[in-house]
């Protein structure tokens, strides 16, 4: 029974997330620099672009310096707080009640650990976001789109 409610909510989850991707899909647009999380630009692509911009300063004569984040478990530890401001910032419609949808959907969400056949009891998530989730991808670009564009103003990025 709780197996066929909890397929019920994602089913219901991913109807919604679907809705709001199309609905409001202007938030969800982040810097062309940004490779993580988006269709067509993937880790090929981004690989190519650091070798590409590599082979050409060291065959002008200049150093190359490399900066790379680690972002393995960056979706199980997404601050939720620091990702509304982010939202607010990309002025999300809080008159349209979205970004207090978006709320109320984080404060219950809960989870439990399964190690062989045995259950845990469940208990709720104050940080991170859902691994196959619709809006995950685009909900951890827009958190980290603000570090890209940070380091572009800074000059810290190739144009």
């Amino acid at each position: 029974m709780i197996y066929v409610e909890f397929l019920s909510v994602l089913f219901f989850s991913k109807v919604l997330e679907h809705c709001i991707l199309d609905r409001y899909s202007s938030i969800f647009v982040t810097s062309d620099n940004q490779f993580a999380f988006k269709k067509q630009p993937g880790c090929s692509h981004a690989i190519y672009m650091l070798r590409y911009v590599t082979d050409y300063y060291i065959f002008a004569g200049s150093t190359v310096k490399v900066c790379a984040l680690d972002v393995r478990k960056a979706f199980d530890r997404m601050n939720h707080y620091g990702l509304f401001i982010k939202l607010m910032l990309r002025s999300i419609p809080v008159c349209k009640n979205l970004l207090l949808l978006l709320e109320r959907w984080f404060s219950i969400c809960r989870t439990c650990v399964k190690w062989c056949n045995v259950w845990s009891s469940w208990y709720n998530l104050h940080c991170g976001i859902r691994q196959s989730g619709i809006l995950s991808p685009y909900f951890f670009a827009i958190y980290i789109d603000s570090l890209v564009n940070k380091m572009q103003l800074c000059g810290f990025s190739y144009h």
